[in-house]
């Protein structure tokens, strides 16, 4: 003897429109798409520009913090942090109070 679970009408009304809707329409697959090729050279390429530029914000970062305007040196930090946000994916949906 078995256990026949509660089925709501809603339910049985699902079930039957996509049974109905399956023997309608076969699903038949037509093909794969070609897969695009990556060449290592290029993605070696973007990842040394964004080092570079990760290294630029950093010399300047030393630079500005010897003696100009505290703005200035804020400003530079926030873009610091962004770069560093988008190189490591980590940390952008931090919201920070002092």
């Amino acid at each position: 003897m078995g256990y026949i679970a509660p089925i709501t009408q809603f339910e049985y009304i699902q079930y039957a429109n996509r049974t109905i809707e399956a023997e309608r329409k076969p699903r038949i697959v037509d093909g794969t798409t070609p897969i695009q090729l990556i060449r290592f050279d290029q993605v070696l390429e973007d990842e040394t520009k964004r080092s570079e530029k990760f290294d630029q914000f950093t010399n300047m970062n030393q630079d500005v913090s010897s003696g100009t305007g505290r703005y200035k040196n804020h400003l530079i930090m926030k873009a610091h942090e962004e770069i560093q946000v988008e190189m490591t994916g980590k940390g952008g949906y931090v919201n920070e109070m002092a």
